[in-house]
């Protein structure tokens, strides 16, 4: 993995940039080989350090790569009212960051390929209703349509539903948040760490971040209502064989519901740090070409 990052690295130039109180991340290639641009959403608990893997194979192949932490997260401003932030307002910060790539970049939005993994890749479809290039959705949470289909697959019955559902708004009432640790990373790791974890410990521990109960509640209980219509650009539905968090079936059936493409990566909900990354990322890139 160390080999891959450096040699990608080395045909990019990295930059940060701050988008109405919003941390981004850029790769830039040297040499562009493609009017398309690259936006990549993280998942819960999560911030723009998540997306380093795939900004740095596709900018490698000439794309340029773009990751934002959303308000909250490492880098952004923390709103005083962080635990109530939900989803709608992650993706009125994927609007402002989409904006500032078009304005900055003269990449627009009709040209912006959005990859959205776990709770980025509900913000992914809803944002994608008002027109991308393309949408990856990478072990992505599902639309409200979908609920049912998930909760099941997860084993979750009614009652776990309503006391879950009622034990997060009373942490929403007392103003708490979720704080992430390694924890949570072996948990996404489905129990196995990365052979180089402890050599490269702080590398991962840095892609962690706090996260509200207001969307942790709404990515499983209330996410947005997408509608296959209502996204007209292609759609690609990355799954892994091992995640714990959402289970391949769920990612299958998610393809089956856009009627869309639909690869599956050796690996688990954190899929992009692991070592078969490169071959997923290839067949991804392969998929954009078509």
């Amino acid at each position: 993995m160390e080999r891959f990052v450096r040699e990608q690295m080395n045909k990019s130039e990295s930059k940060e940039f701050k988008v109405q109180g919003l941390h981004l991340d850029a790769l830039l290639p040297q040499r562009p080989l493609h009017n398309e641009g690259i936006l990549f959403i993280p998942g819960s608990g999560l911030n723009s350090k998540s997306g380093r893997p795939i900004l740095e194979s596709l900018a490698a192949d000439g794309y340029r790569s773009f990751s934002l932490s959303l308000r909250g997260h490492t880098g952004s401003e923390i709103p005083t009212d962080f635990h109530r932030t939900g989803l709608a307002d992650y993706a009125t910060d994927t609007g402002k960051v989409s904006s500032f790539i078009q304005q900055e970049f003269g990449i627009n939005r009709g040209d912006q390929i959005i990859f959205g993994h776990s709770m980025g890749g509900i913000i992914a479809m809803e944002h994608a209703k008002q027109g991308a290039k393309a949408v990856v959705l990478l072990s992505s949470g599902v639309p409200f349509e979908m609920t049912p289909e998930f909760l099941k697959v997860l084993k979750i019955d009614t009652k776990t539903v309503a006391l879950q559902r009622q034990q997060m708004e009373e942490a929403v009432a007392k103003g708490e948040v979720i704080i992430r640790t390694q924890k949570d990373l072996e948990r996404w790791f489905s129990g196995k760490l990365p052979t180089d974890f402890e050599q490269n410990r702080e590398m991962y521990l840095q892609i962690l971040s706090q996260e509200s109960y207001q969307s942790r509640l709404e990515t499983y209980l209330k996410p947005f209502s997408v509608r296959p219509e209502q996204i007209s650009c292609p759609i690609l539905v990355v799954g892994a064989d091992n995640d714990q968090s959402v289970p391949p079936a769920i990612s299958r059936q998610m393809a089956q519901y856009f009627a869309t493409d639909y690869l599956e990566a050796n690996g688990s909900h954190m899929f992009m740090f692991e070592d078969d990354w490169p071959d997923t990322a290839q067949r991804i890139k392969d998929w954009l070409e078509k």
